[in-house]
């Protein structure tokens, strides 16, 4: 817990500075709230972006984006005349609506700078969970690095040119890639505990299932665990997503593998029944 705290200090609340407007929190509160409230929680670089592409394409499951990342939330909370967490989620709820059904992401570490988990689950009230993981976690974190080395997040954001760049600023950083790796194993740890308590449906995913299955398939899965099946004959949406990581990229994560072969064991030890959950496509 102290752990978790001191953490937590290193951050500001989100709405530090942001002023409640009552006309504003008025005029979100007349319009209706949503029939259907979806949350994927996930790790960093396990592909959620790519998810909520291919999600909010059709435009029956909401728009499940990053609400509460602290950039998208000081961004929205203004316009929304919401100063605390409380009054952001109902107007975020209601005013993003779309035919009946909200979706949000999250990170266990963006909701808890909100506040505890209970409440957050409490005031969103989802019905129904999204859990999303990275099968290999230390792809992950060499995934993590790169994205700091090179700059680039998502392939989705820049050209090729721009990528190929990219490809010359990452090196291998066996210090950065531990580090992340105990901040990323630290967060699925926090978050699996999460999901587990809420006890509500849960559908667990990860990023290897995402990426190694069409579009449709993916659509076809989630839709059908939300209750809104995809009608026949719909059109897949093309996300123009591509896999940024590379013959580099496996490399470094091998190498990190030789190099730390207790940690390794401890970490497979540790999330192999967490693995062995995951769900089918």
């Amino acid at each position: 817990m102290n752990r978790i705290n001191n953490l937590l200090k290193r951050f500001r609340s989100p709405f530090h500075g942001l002023t409640a407007n009552s006309a504003l929190l008025a005029e979100g509160r007349d319009l209706r709230l949503p029939h259907l409230t979806y949350l994927i929680v996930f790790v960093p670089r396990s592909s959620s972006t790519r998810l909520t592409h291919l999600l909010r394409a059709p435009g029956q499951y909401g728009d499940p984006e990053e609400w509460f990342s602290t950039e998208i939330l000081r961004a929205h909370a203004p316009v929304f005349g919401a100063a605390c967490t409380r009054d952001y989620i109902d107007q975020l709820c209601r005013r993003c609506n779309q035919a009946g059904v909200f979706g949000a992401e999250v990170t266990w570490l963006q909701m808890r700078r909100l506040c505890r988990e209970t409440t957050f689950l409490a005031t969103l009230k989802p019905q129904k969970l999204i859990w999303l993981i990275r099968q290999d976690i230390v792809a992950q974190a060499v995934s993590a690095v790169r994205m700091v080395q090179t700059g680039i997040s998502q392939s989705i954001l820049v050209d090729r040119q721009t990528r190929t760049e990219g490809k010359d600023r990452h090196h291998c950083d066996a210090a950065a890639i531990r580090h992340r790796l105990r901040m990323l194993s630290f967060e699925e740890d926090r978050g699996e505990a999460m999901v587990a308590r809420a006890n509500l449906p849960l559908l667990r995913l990860s990023y290897e299932q995402l990426v190694g299955a069409a579009d449709s398939l993916v659509l076809t899965r989630i839709s059908g665990f939300l209750g809104r099946p995809q009608p026949d004959g719909s059109p897949v949406p093309d996300i123009g997503h591509e896999r940024l990581s590379g013959a580099r990229s496996l490399e470094f994560a091998e190498r990190f593998r030789r190099e730390y072969p207790r940690m390794m064991a401890k970490l497979d030890r540790k999330r192999a029944a967490r693995l062995s959950a995951l769900d089918r496509l």
